[in-house]
């Protein structure tokens, strides 16, 4: 019998949150399974994102509809409602309106 392989998010200590958001779990990494087992572990930070958004925004600008992956709009207030829809996979993109 050989023994299970542990995720990558327990050899880590992370856990994801709500909306996909990592959180630690713990403080200790086992650094070893990560070296010796050939793990990749990729993040984003800031250039990525901001490249992303001005990807996007120049393809919208261009024409591009999203309109078909828009699935609901909710109030801010009613945030709650919509990460329920969310969570429960009901949905593509959500809109909360803060106006």
């Amino acid at each position: 019998m050989t023994a299970a392989r542990p995720s990558a998010e327990r050899v880590a200590g992370i856990t994801e949150g709500r909306g996909g958001a990592p959180t630690r779990s713990d403080s200790q990494s086992n650094w070893s399974q990560v070296i010796f087992k050939g793990l990749q572990l990729k993040g984003i930070y800031g250039r990525e994102m901001f490249e992303t958004w001005y990807k996007m925004t120049t393809m919208v600008q261009g024409g591009l509809n999203v309109a078909p992956v828009i699935t609901h709009h909710f109030r801010a207030e009613q945030f709650e409602e919509a990460f329920a829809i969310m969570e429960e996979g009901q949905s593509g993109k959500i809109i909360l309106d803060w106006n």
